[in-house]
Formats: structure tokens, C-alpha cells, sequence
């Protein structure tokens, strides 16, 4: 399958496809690099599944790897919840599409941002929240410009600070230590060269942009999220998000 609508050719489907095998060494540092954090407990009532959270590309390739060993069945349906999540995430807190009846389907593969939750101090998360929300901020003005008035609860929005992570041995690591650790992943991801830096610029580490672009082309998942959340903050019937029809298996072995 050829990228269609403008995606970049370094991260077409097959391109994806020939990602993966060939990072299969940076994969394997990356568990041990993921393997540096200690394993944690909670009560698991999955509040910090609300997003979906921005990622690096060797990151989304770990995700990928684990999604294409899913059924098919499951993998189309994690697929589609990708795409509703891109055209969705504006208006509303769609949660995260890896989250299946309580439960993370990619959960051994998940993203940095996942593991590091609920392990950084109060003060750090809190200062993480602030940029997040500014950044988001920044976002609802371009919307604006556009005529698109989001809702401030929706671009306020962050997960809140989790005090019920605890070590299953030994304790937590502290911030210089997931800052170090987040760099790290950063580095191993840049080895992918072009394709890093495109994930990064072009989709902003969103794997539901990538999926969205993908299954309906790049110029198509933009202009077809702008015209959803128009109708959707102006109290119209926006439609299905995305559009009926059938999305492709885009991430399959």
C-alpha cells in the first residue's frame, strides 16, 4: 500500500511495515532502556487512559510491532478508534484508543509517557501540565482564527496528578532520572533519521494523525477534522468521525 493524499513516503504503510523490521535492535534498547523503571502497581481505574499521549517514533513502531500481533478483528477496531481519536480529540476526551474494557491492549509496549505517569513529583507533573495546556492554548487560538471556538474544557484539560503509583520493589525513580531516561528514548528514536523527524514535524508524535492520514490521506484527515469540529462546536450534526466506510488494516504484519 502507497501512501496516499500527501502522506510522506518515509512513513507510508509499507514504509511502517519496513520501520519496524528494520529497528528491531533499537526496539530491543528500547525495552531495556524501558526496563530501567521499576515495576509499579495501582489501583488501576485507568484515569490516565483519558489521552493518548504524544510519542516519539521508535515509541509508536514498539506500539505498531505490538498492534500487528493483535487478531485482526481487534487490530481493525484499535485502528478506527485511531482515526476517531484525530478527528475527535478537539471537541472532546475521547480517551485513549489502545483502551479496550479496562484494559491496554498494547500495555507491555506502551509509551514512555504512560510508564512515566504518576512516577514524576507533583511539582514536575505540575509544571508538565502547565506547557501542555499552554500548548494547547496556543492550539485553540489557531482554531479560533479559523472561526472555530473549541471548548476551554476540552483544551484545559489534563490528566490529574496520580498519587496511588507505587514501586512493586524498591522505590520510585526521581525526575532527573525520567528526564534522563526520556532523552534517551528521544536519541534512540533520532536513529531512525528522516522518518523521526517527519513523525515529529509533520504529525506532532500523534499516531492518530498518522492513522487518520493514512486511511483517508493527509490533505483529507485535515480538511475532514476541520469540517467535523466546525459542525460539532456549532451544535450541528457533525456525522460519524471518520466518515462511514471501511478503514484499512494499516498496521498488520
Amino acid at each position: 500500500m502507497t501512501a496516499p493524499g500527501g502522506v510522506p513516503p518515509v512513513l507510508s504503510a509499507d514504509a511502517l511495515r519496513r520501520l519496524r523490521r528494520e529497528a528491531a535492535l533499537r526496539l530491543a534498547e528500547l525495552a531495556a532502556l524501558y526496563a530501567e523503571l521499576p515495576a509499579t502497581r495501582c489501583r488501576r481505574r485507568a484515569r490516565c487512559c483519558a489521552l493518548l499521549p504524544a510519542a516519539t517514533l521508535i515509541e509508536a513502531l514498539a506500539v505498531l510491532d505490538r498492534l500487528a500481533a493483535l487478531p485482526g478483528g481487534t487490530r481493525r477496531r484499535v485502528t478506527r478508534r485511531l482515526v476517531e481519536w484525530f478527528f475527535r480529540n478537539a471537541v472532546e476526551i475521547p480517551g485513549c484508543p489502545f483502551l479496550e474494557d479496562g484494559a491496554c491492549l498494547v500495555y507491555e509496549a506502551r509509551f514512555f509517557g504512560c510508564r512515566a505517569y504518576g512516577l514524576w513529583s507533583p511539582g514536575r507533573y505540575r509544571r508538565l501540565a502547565e506547557a501542555d495546556r499552554a500548548a494547547r492554548e496556543g492550539l485553540r487560538a489557531q482554531w479560533a482564527r479559523l472561526g472555530v471556538h473549541l471548548p476551554r474544557a476540552v483544551t484545559g484539560f489534563h490528566v490529574p496528578y496520580c498519587r496511588e503509583v507505587r514501586a512493586a520493589a524498591g522505590t520510585l525513580p526521581g525526575d532527573e532520572t525520567l528526564l534522563d531516561l526520556s532523552e534517551r528514548v528521544e536519541a534512540l528514536s533520532r536513529a531512525a533519521g528522516p522518518a523521526h523527524e517527519t513523525f515529529r514535524t509533520v504529525f506532532y508524535g500523534d499516531l492518530g494523525f498518522l492513522a487518520a492520514a493514512l486511511a483517508l490521506g493527509l490533505d483529507g484527515a485535515v480538511a475532514g477534522k476541520f469540517h467535523w469540529t466546525r459542525a460539532a462546536v456549532q451544535g450541528r450534526a457533525a456525522g460519524p468521525a471518520p466518515p462511514e466506510g471501511e478503514i484499512p488494516d494499516l498496521f498488520g504484519p
